[in-house]
């Protein structure tokens, strides 16, 4: 009879280790290892002072936190570095190195709202925040419980629980660039509430891993209800030195690229790209130090084809013609020869740190770029008005449609830095695939920040966005999920192929860009079939130069090399030629050309066939 009863008690035990935990259970056990739910719902609100290291810098960070759902976050690394995020509980801003106030939009928001809801301890406490808790089993290890976190609006996260303690242990968050793990460590009571003082944050790139150590977490102290507010906007850090509110200055194209000249501080005249695609401003790296530039930090950032090694300096004046941008704080890092090597004198890329201050006028067709000041700009043509999201670049809706299906919708960034007409990242194919290119198409190379990325290039039936259909359109399919192509959060892209049929206006303040036809709206999508990237350069003469090759190309087959000079294209010389008539030959399909080429002093002719329609 013992050994029956005995029997009965431990099948019963191994039927109650066997049942899953509940989401419910979780989260009653760990509201009990933290102090109790009571205790917990008396905490209206939370302030924490520590320091922080990440990337190579150092500094303080502050954090006040709400149980309605407010928070405010203070990141101050020194000169170089300081971010203040603010959250209503609705809306947030931030407040970026250069004192500039941007909206808090898309994946930005969505982290926030995460931070916020774990801060409030909505998850364990009902009636805040919403959200949802589900139970996912456990860890292969069978240490932790999982508990999928998903608070509404914001993004999702992995909570994993100790099973010893019911603390909790890390969080897992996914991002574009990877998983990001948080650990909480150094548990200690407040108030007899237990808080981790020390959070240990893990990157995709180590770089990026940053560990803040509490010196001082406060309950229910006083918060001003201003502290949870849009800041006042600052001082402008930019003045038009032509006594007017705009300035007009040219700028050259280049491989469908846009570039203008500016000056570093004293600098002489140096070339940057214009590029709505870069969330901040870059120097190439070999000019800052050639400048005097002090660099510091050591930032992992994402890019096409992976990322790159970002640091940051201070004291930085941009002067164009009719106007200064004042005391800035950029981004240096080391561009490949690839791009520096486009232009004589290369600068960097002109980012969102640049076009923000202004309403951008870009002229495609006259090559003219003018700058407005946004308070007092007011537009009275003939435009469609598109509303965008800004999120360091800017993000607008499109539709796209292949043969024999229904349109697609999608979210596309606004790239002026990309010389292409679109593409669809691997992600967004992925979710929809009959969107995939044919196997045989065309391979192309993208010189990228990070490294040069890969792409099959293919046509789409049909391109709409902001009131535009585009028929036809040549279009790259990113390979691979590393760096920006692998971004599940973004379509693709619009690039200058697109672009370039418009005079486009960017006005960040407002939301919205407003594109006005030119006369090539409807001109059909070329490609280039030769591999051949030019430039037309007038000084001391006039010269047509091969600025790059791509790879896997007609020409670099045919054996062009970037430097070598066109002289004449099936005997006609390139001096009565407009560059743009060039380019537009070079994309007709299978056509053999004899070039005539001029490399150092040697003078030659080179048969290049261009390859079959894309």
């Amino acid at each position: 009879m013992l050994v029956v009863q005995l029997s009965a008690i431990v099948s019963a035990e191994n039927n109650r280790q066997a049942t899953p935990m509940t989401a419910e259970t979780i989260l009653s056990r760990m509201a009990e290892a933290l102090g109790g739910i009571e205790k917990l719902r008396q905490v209206e609100n939370i302030y924490m002072r520590g320091k922080v290291e990440v990337a190579g810098l150092s500094g303080t960070v502050e954090d006040w936190q709400t149980s309605s759902g407010r928070h405010k976050q203070i990141v101050d690394l020194g000169d170089v570095y300081k971010q203040t995020t603010i959250f209503d509980g609705t809306r947030g801003w931030v407040m970026d190195r250069n004192d500039q106030i941007s909206d808090l939009a898309g994946v930005s928001l969505e982290k926030e709202i995460l931070s916020t809801y774990l801060g409030s301890f909505s998850y364990l406490v009902s009636g805040r925040l919403a959200g949802n808790v589900t139970a996912a089993g456990e860890d292969p290890a069978k240490k932790y419980y999982l508990l999928r976190i998903k608070p509404q609006g914001g993004v999702a996260t992995t909570y994993f629980v100790d099973k010893t303690t019911f603390l909790p242990f890390s969080m897992e968050t996914l991002s574009k660039d990877g998983t990001t793990t948080t650990y909480f460590e150094d548990w200690r009571a407040v108030n007899d509430v237990k808080m981790p003082f020390r959070f240990r944050q893990v990157e995709p790139n180590a770089s990026n891993n940053a560990l803040v150590q509490q010196q001082s977490i406060q309950f229910n102290t006083s918060i001003a209800a201003t502290n949870f507010t849009r800041p006042a906007p600052a001082t402008a850090d930019f003045r038009f030195t032509n006594g007017q509110r705009s300035s007009r200055m040219p700028i050259d194209r280049l491989g469908n690229a846009i570039f203008v000249q500016a000056r570093i501080n004293n600098s002489p005249p140096l070339w940057f790209v214009l590029d709505t695609g870069a969330s901040a401003t870059f120097i190439d790296a070999r000019r800052a130090r050639s400048l005097g530039l002090k660099s510091v930090g050591n930032v992992a950032a994402s890019g096409t084809g992976g990322s790159v090694q970002v640091k940051f300096a201070r004291g930085v004046n941009f002067t164009l013609p009719g106007v200064k941008l004042i005391d800035q704080s950029v981004a240096t890092i080391p561009f490949r020869k690839e791009i520096s090597g486009m232009k004589p004198n290369f600068g960097g890329i002109l980012g969102y740190d640049f076009i923000s201050r202004f309403v951008l006028e870009i002229d495609y067709l006259n090559k003219r770029l003018t700058l407005h000041d946004a308070k007092s700009y007011e537009y009275e043509g003939p435009g469609k008005h598109v509303p965008i999201t800004i999120e360091g670049t800017p993000f607008v809706s499109a539709d796209v449609k292949v043969s024999g299906h229904e349109p697609v919708a999608g979210r596309f960034e606004i790239d002026s830095g990309y010389d292409g007409a679109m593409t669809l990242y691997q992600p967004f194919v992925n979710a929809h695939p009959f969107l995939a290119p044919p196997a045989a198409g065309n391979q192309s190379t993208r010189q990228g920040l990070g490294q040069s990325s890969t792409a099959t290039k293919a046509r789409v039936e049909r391109f709409d966005f902001g009131g535009f259909s585009f028929l036809d359109v040549v279009s790259d399919f990113s390979v691979g999920e590393g760096g920006s192509g692998g971004d599940h959060d973004v379509s693709g892209l619009i690039g200058n192929e697109i672009l370039s049929r418009f005079k486009v206006i960017f006005d960040y303040s407002r939301q919205e860009m407003i594109l006005e036809p030119n006369a090539h709206l409807t001109d059909p999508f070329g490609a280039n079939v030769s591999g051949l990237v030019l430039e037309l350069q007038t000084k001391p003469r006039r010269v047509v130069k091969v600025t790059d090759v791509k790879e896997e190309s007609a020409a670099q087959g045919a054996g062009i090399q970037t430097g070598d000079q066109l002289i004449a294209i099936d005997n006609e010389s390139t001096s009565s030629l407009s560059l743009e008539q060039i380019e537009k030959l070079l994309q007709e399909q299978e056509r053999e050309f004899l070039l005539t080429v001029k490399r150092g002093a040697r003078v030659l002719k080179i048969k290049l066939k261009t390859n079959k329609r894309i």
